[in-house]
């Protein structure tokens, strides 16, 4: 009976303190655990919404070119480009309206074709933004576009083709418009354009998804006939309305279940919708699907002033998500009942689970010799820069160059002074280019450098003191190194693979020239 007194009497600050580190440490582990789950809740919920917005980004992409094709091989041809020219050279209304008519019947079976494709609109217009012909609506013509069609606008100003999303009088879509010449006489546009419901069709066979799609109220206020309004019905979510064409029940979620669902994270939703945000939110209900976690995606559809004008909504379970919050909840059971040892060899696993994480990621994405980017983690890179260049027309170069007689170094010192020479080009080429510019060993003894906001005169000055610096450079046990050079800047109608192909042209022109030499699109011939 005296025992237990005594033995707590003898161990008490021994168990006092025991106690207090099993505290302790039973409260980093709370936070710590909390703190991790929570931040890879937040990465996952960022990346789904990423992919989200890339499988959108694929299908439309797929949508203009199929608009592209249709253009080239059943829209432009000379009996049209005459119509045109006729239309916006009179003020006749008889004369209008048999042009009208002539071009309504010339076009109306393939417009029965493009809807088939899910094209939703095939629409003429004057060269002063007035609609000459909607196919979706023939008996709407004759108004002004000005200050709701901007891309319209935009062709007519610039003469040059346009893809965006914009709202009409009649229908929201992404438009595909075209100037037509007669000659060099610029005459009006057309477009192909597609409603949401042609993307929505396409996403659902890439993925086992549900989507909505909303436009900004002010926009459908500021754009849409009257008349027209009963397409568009109130959502959940503050100053947006949905497209009544793309709520269906075909999806892998019902509407009811997706309203619901909307109403509860609405207020959450409400600041990144005012601000145009791309972000996704994690929602989970007893009542719906057993609990099970649900991802709502939401990803902003801007219009040509880059403003976001309307939302695609991607709803699916967050299945990764469930085995992320078991896992957390596994090991905080399992931390608790091995206090001490067993949190020590978590966060050591944890610390070296993010460190070899950040290794095998660095590995993946950049050359193990000259520690440059190789060739896939530049190719992301160079596809944002690309699209920069598409969406905002800034000056974007390229160059290409290689080691002259590279086989004869490895032949004649071997493998490790070629690696030698590898190494210290890469520092040579880091040490003059500005920290935006992006360097890549591209294949063996072939680089590249993408200089963004650069134009081909710079590009090839800064060519020409690479290449000065790597052939006065003193290089261990070697004479001498230099490189050839080909140098090529982003043109209009230019895609990745037609920019490579001009600056490995030119990079063989160096060669054939002699080598130890630059050669861009400027002196090519």
């Amino acid at each position: 009976m005296n025992y237990l007194p005594k033995f707590f009497k003898t161990y008490a600050p021994i168990l006092a303190i025991s106690i207090v580190i099993f505290v302790v440490l039973e409260s980093i582990i709370a936070f710590g655990v909390d703190y991790l789950q929570e931040n890879d809740v937040n990465s996952y919920k960022q990346i789904n919404a990423h992919d989200s917005s890339a499988h959108i980004k694929v299908v439309l992409s797929n949508l203009n070119h199929n608009a592209d094709i249709f253009y080239h091989t059943l829209i432009d041809n000379p009996e049209m480009i005459d119509i045109m020219e006729k239309a916006s050279e009179t003020l006749d209304k008889k004369e209008l309206s048999e042009l009208r008519t002539t071009l309504y019947e010339m076009y109306k079976k393939k417009y029965r074709y493009l809807k088939s494709n899910n094209v939703r609109q095939l629409h003429f217009h004057l060269k002063d933004s007035v609609s000459f012909l909607r196919f979706h609506r023939p008996s709407k013509f004759g108004d002004s576009l000005k200050g709701v069609r901007e891309d319209i606008e935009f062709v007519n100003q610039s003469h040059m083709p346009l893809n965006c999303f914009t709202e009409g009088r009649v229908f929201n879509g992404f438009r595909n418009v075209y100037p037509i010449f007669k000659g060099k006489k610029f005459v009006g546009t057309v477009e192909i354009s597609y409603l949401f419901s042609a993307l929505q069709e396409e996403l659902l066979e890439m993925t086992r998804s549900s989507y909505l799609f909303m436009v900004s109220l002010d926009v459908v206020g500021k754009k849409v006939y009257k008349n027209e309004r009963f397409r568009y019905k109130q959502s959940e979510f503050e100053n947006f309305d949905y497209d009544v064409a793309t709520l269906h029940d075909l999806m892998e979620f019902r509407l009811e279940s997706l309203y619901k669902i909307n109403r509860e994270i609405a207020q959450v939703a409400k600041d990144k919708l005012q601000k145009g945000e791309l972000f996704a939110i994690k929602y989970s209900n007893k009542t719906l699907f057993n609990g099970r976690i649900i991802l709502a995606s939401f990803v902003p559809i801007k219009n040509l002033e880059n403003k976001t004008v309307a939302y695609v909504i991607q709803y699916e379970f967050g299945n990764y998500l469930e085995l992320l919050l078991k896992k957390s909840k596994m090991i905080t059971i399992i931390l608790s009942i091995v206090a001490l040892l067993l949190s020590i060899v978590l966060f050591l696993i944890l610390f070296y689970y993010r460190k070899k994480h950040k290794e095998v990621e660095y590995l993946a994405t950049h050359d193990a010799l000259t520690k440059l980017y190789n060739r896939h983690g530049a190719n992301a890179l160079i596809n944002q820069k690309i699209d920069e260049y598409m969406r905002f027309r800034r000056d974007l170069s390229l160059i290409f160059f290689d080691i002259d007689f590279f086989k004869r170094v490895n032949d004649t010192y071997g493998h490790d002074i070629g690696d030698y020479v590898l190494e210290n080009i890469a520092k040579i080429v880091n040490k003059q280019i500005r920290t935006s510019d992006i360097i890549a060993r591209w294949g063996g003894e072939e680089f590249i450098i993408v200089l963004p906001e650069t134009t081909l005169s710079s590009a090839e000055d800064v060519a020409h003191k690479l290449r000065r610096e790597i052939e006065f450079h003193v290089f261990y046990e070697i004479d001498k190194v230099t490189c050839s050079f080909g140098v090529v800047s982003m043109q209009e109608g230019d895609t990745k693979e037609s920019f490579f192909k001009r600056a490995d042209d030119c990079l063989y022109s160096a060669k054939e020239k002699g080598r130890n030499c630059v050669v861009s699109e400027l002196n090519l011939n």
